[in-house]
């Protein structure tokens, strides 16, 4: 966080005429009780004038490539003022620019799963949708050198986002098998058999036999030594669904159905045993939410000092 520049809570010398990056990157979030311990122990409140005098300066900051994503930072970037500029990746964005950038690729990924669960194939079209967002954006309303630096941001947070899916999955109880779309198998260890007891005891009981198929499957389970995780492992098949609705245009209804049919037709082998109108359903109602996003984006903001 940022100290607010005003004659009560902004003070000097920290402050006094020239403030650069270096000196608030230093003093970044301290209160006046933390600045006399570490020896500003004479700090004399700033008059109005001074103040209002320090206050129409443009002060610049410096941020990580991870302010785009982060939820903890939007409320602080909000209370940024105008005459605030911040560097990411040696790259200038204005106040503004930078809360846009922030709100537009949260609501793009609040389209994934919790971080670190498992991936299916819809999981993967769902990510192409939200880079597509993303992308779409930046091409729209910043300069090339802010929508290099943007798409950077996504396709990093997006890496670590697959990486910390493949982690989970990294145990002596985990192995691979033979499968062409979902080759991960785990082998359950006692607690986990005890709760999947559980588990078939309550399936068995559902009405018409609506829990036969996932009382076998847990039955499986537990008696073959090793259950298949629904992760998908087939490394084509992914990049082709994320290509797939990472370049279509989000505008362009035809091309978006046709996607959708081409993506139904690519995944067809994988869930075959799968009743998949939930999946699909979910997927259409993100297209539509995606159309919104780039719909209702705000326009650029001049990022001259």
């Amino acid at each position: 966080m940022s100290l607010t520049i005003n004659s009560n809570t902004y003070r000097a010398p920290i402050s006094q005429d020239k403030i650069h990056e270096h000196t608030l990157d230093k003093y970044l979030g301290y209160t006046e009780e933390q600045l006399e311990a570490v020896g500003c122990k004479f700090l004399t409140p700033l008059s109005e004038e001074e103040a209002k005098k320090l206050s129409s300066k443009p002060v610049f900051l410096n941020w990580d490539l991870d302010v785009f994503e982060r939820k903890d930072t939007s409320g602080f970037i909000s209370g940024l003022s105008s005459n605030t500029y911040v560097f990411v990746d040696s790259i200038m964005f204005s106040a503004e620019e930078l809360k846009s950038c922030n709100e537009i690729v949260n609501k793009a990924l609040d389209m994934l799963p919790v971080k670190g669960g498992n991936l299916d194939y819809h999981n993967y079209a769902a990510m192409g949708i939200a880079v597509n967002v993303v992308n779409t954006y930046a091409d729209e309303n910043l300069s090339k050198l802010q929508a290099n630096v943007l798409k950077k941001a996504m396709d990093t947070y997006l890496n670590d986002y697959i990486q910390a899916e493949q982690e989970h999955y990294q145990g002596d109880n985990v192995f691979r098998s033979n499968d062409m779309y979902y080759n991960l198998r785990v082998i359950p260890n006692e607690t986990e058999k005890k709760a999947v007891e559980e588990l078939m005891g309550l399936t068995s009981k559902l009405p018409n036999g609506g829990g036969a198929r996932l009382t076998q499957h847990l039955n499986d389970y537990l008696h073959g030594g090793s259950a298949s995780v629904m992760s998908a492992t087939n490394q084509d098949l992914i990049s082709v669904v994320v290509s797939l609705f990472k370049e279509m245009d989000l505008r362009d209804d035809s091309a978006v159905k046709q996607a959708f049919k081409t993506y139904q037709q690519l995944v067809a082998p994988a869930y075959s045993l799968r009743n998949t109108k939930g999946i699909d359903n979910d997927l259409k109602v993100q297209l539509s939410n995606a159309k919104a996003m780039i719909n209702n984006a705000g326009n650029r903001v001049d990022c001259s000092v």
